[in-house]
């Protein structure tokens, strides 16, 4: 039995403690100074912390559906606790009746603050009827939620080509070799990411991009609209009962954004920032079609990847291909952890023989100046059952004196072999770059007084900054030289044809973030309407239509597939803000970008707060500044 599965068997006896941790927290004497009650509460979950998130990741990498569903047992028992706990009147009287001296430092009158808004917000102070709905609520979306994950998880279609590599006339020579044919002359693609993305970017033949986008966007469906209605309801009426007119406005009361309303404000303002570059840039995909079929009067979503890549090839003299041979996956990630080790001013250990949940997970150890001060396990290839993009997960928050955080990644990268390298993208360069940004925020939050501050617990509008900040280093030349090296040579990634790859990356932008914002908006809106109402597909296609010159593809059926929708529900934006954020951050190291003192100066004032302060507060700590809009109007407009 593994670590993280004997974690799970110590959940139920980790619940009875932290019970008996809440019921003497109630039985304090009244003459307890008012600080070491806050501290008791926040150290009732205690018990749980190092046996809690193991249970909100196992489902989504265990390799044995036994253990997985465990986990959602083990996690459904943990949330039906921490919905009780929300709920407890004791503990909330017990907290609200408080006065903090006048010496109290600033994290013990936050936490008291975070604690008594959170138990409002949750319903604590309703009548008995209501208090009983909240929980029969909570306890449903929790159980919906891992519906809907666990049907886009075992949701991976295999698509058989009869064709052969005849009909993948495009795709790199690597590929095809990792798809040989059978014995019949056929090729299976799969639509995980390592093969999807390739064929949508290489494959020549229109017709195998939209045979496996339209594999891909039918996935989990029809099932998961029906859970994802279910769900949508919960979500409203428990937003409804505390007094919020939609699910929008309730989970953005304590984001930087504070409403629904300034979500939507957002939205367009991104939009139409976007729109006329957009508008441009799909002229310029329809003529490129045009030039092997004369009368397209359109361009079709499983399309746009494609030609794009052609215009970049065209007009910027740049081939991803040309890019992807300086980026093997193992010397990539060796390159990432000691940029990573200049930058933080850490080193990395491998644990050998780790306790772990399958063969491919490595475990270090992150060291500062010797000493070890975190732990980490990166989950890097795809296999059966596994969740199928890119996350960062935490297993352990640091807290002072108690524990060192222990956090982890969970990517879909190709393989390394004997003879195949497994030559990387660079947008998966970037995606490695920005979990990882994730997974060091994660980690320089260290060990926090309070349990409640420690790891990723500021804004969640806030949360994607440290990680797209970090990808601007995978486009540095200098930065790419040190690692970016085509196997068996010490020829490094040319700096022009970095220069190339920026240029081309720039390329496209407007209807990227036309189609970011369409996520943005379809999250947010399906949270502000009656799910009684709302049909599925055409709402998809009406905010398609408004954010994006697209149409949606006839037959397929993206919400069913859009997993943000369980974990963001109400507020994928916060890409979009968080990259508002990351670009005006940037502009302090992109003249000088391994300036270690600068970066620990943003280590030290913005990573290491962990949620113990207000993220703009972080960010004006740093910058001497409040943060603003215009470095990404700028990039956006550019």
């Amino acid at each position: 039995m593994s670590l993280h599965v004997d974690r799970l068997h110590q959940i139920p006896a980790a619940l009875t403690e932290t019970k008996r941790r809440r019921d003497a927290f109630v039985a304090l004497d009244s003459d307890t100074p008012a600080s070491d009650v806050v501290r008791a509460f926040d150290r009732i979950g205690l018990p749980l912390v190092e046996v809690l998130h193991s249970a909100g990741v196992m489902p989504s990498v265990h390799p044995d559906a036994d253990v997985r569903q465990l986990a959602e047992t083990r996690q459904q028992e943990a949330a039906t606790f921490a919905t009780e706990m929300s709920l407890d009147r004791e503990v909330f009287e017990r907290l609200s009746k408080l006065e903090l001296p006048a010496d109290a430092d600033a994290a013990t009158r936050r936490r008291l603050e975070h604690a008594l808004r959170d138990f409002r917000r949750s319903g604590v102070d309703r009548d008995e009827a209501t208090r009983d709905r909240v929980r029969a609520l909570q306890d449903r979306m929790v159980e919906l939620g891992q519906t809907f994950d666990r049907a886009i998880a075992q949701s991976s279609k295999s698509i058989v080509f009869e064709g052969g590599h005849a009909v993948l006339s495009g795709l790199p020579a690597d590929f095809l070799a990792s798809h040989p044919e059978g014995e019949d002359g056929s090729v299976t693609i799969t639509t995980d990411p390592p093969d999807a993305l390739p064929i949508m970017m290489y494959a020549d033949d229109v017709d195998v991009r939209k045979r496996l986008y339209m594999e891909s966007m039918t996935r989990a469906y029809p099932e998961n609209f029906d859970t994802l209605r279910s769900l949508l309801s919960c979500r409203r009426e428990l937003a409804q009962l505390l007094g919020y007119d939609s699910w929008a406005d309730y989970v953005t009361e304590d984001k930087m954004s504070k409403s629904g309303d300034r979500v939507a404000e957002f939205i367009d303002q991104v939009s139409d920032l976007s729109s006329v570059r957009g508008t441009q840039e799909y002229a310029d995909l329809l003529e490129e079609k045009r030039k092997t079929d004369p009368t397209a009067d359109s361009v079709e979503l499983y399309e746009w990847v494609h030609l794009v890549e052609r215009i970049r090839k065209q007009r910027f003299e740049f081939d991803s291909q040309e890019a992807r041979a300086y980026f093997p996956y193992d010397a990539t990630l060796k390159g990432l952890l000691e940029l990573t080790s200049e930058l933080y001013g850490v080193t990395f250990q491998v644990v050998q023989d780790a306790d772990t949940w399958h063969a491919d997970v490595v475990t270090y150890d992150l060291l500062e100046k010797g000493e070890v001060i975190g732990r980490f396990h990166l989950d890097m290839f795809p296999r059966k059952d596994k969740y199928k993009h890119a996350m960062m997960v935490d297993f352990v928050v640091g807290l002072d004196g108690e524990f060192l955080p222990e956090g982890g990644l969970v990517c879909n990268f190709s393989k390394p072999k004997d003879g195949d390298p497994a030559l990387m993208l660079h947008t998966q360069v970037t995606t490695l770059f920005h979990e990882f940004g994730h997974l060091m925020h994660f980690l320089m939050a260290r060990r926090h007084e309070y349990l409640a501050f420690g790891g990723i617990s500021c804004e969640w509008d806030f949360v994607e900054v440290p990680s797209q900040l970090y990808e601007e280093w995978a486009w540095d030349p200098a930065v790419l030289a040190r690692f970016a090296k085509k196997p068996g040579t010490d020829q490094a990634i040319p700096a022009d044809l970095v220069q190339r790859m920026r240029a081309a990356e720039e390329y496209g932008k407007g209807l990227r973030m036309g189609i970011q914002m369409t996520y943005a908006t379809q999250s947010l809106d399906l949270h502000r309407l009656d799910p009684a109402t709302i049909d599925f597909d055409a709402i998809t296609r009406q905010i398609r239509e408004q954010r994006t010159p697209f149409r949606e593809v006839e037959g397929t059926h993206q919400a069913a597939q859009f997993g943000h929708l369980n974990g963001y529900s109400a507020i994928y934006y916060t890409y979009a803000w968080s990259d508002v954020i990351a670009r005006d951050l940037w502009r302090e190291f992109e003249s000088d970008v391994m300036n270690a003192d600068k970066f620990g100066g943003y280590k030290d004032k913005v990573l290491a707060a962990g949620g113990s302060q207000d993220a703009a507060d972080m960010v004006e700590s740093f910058l001497g500044r409040p943060f603003s809009f215009d470095a990404y109007e700028a990039w956006l407009s550019r």
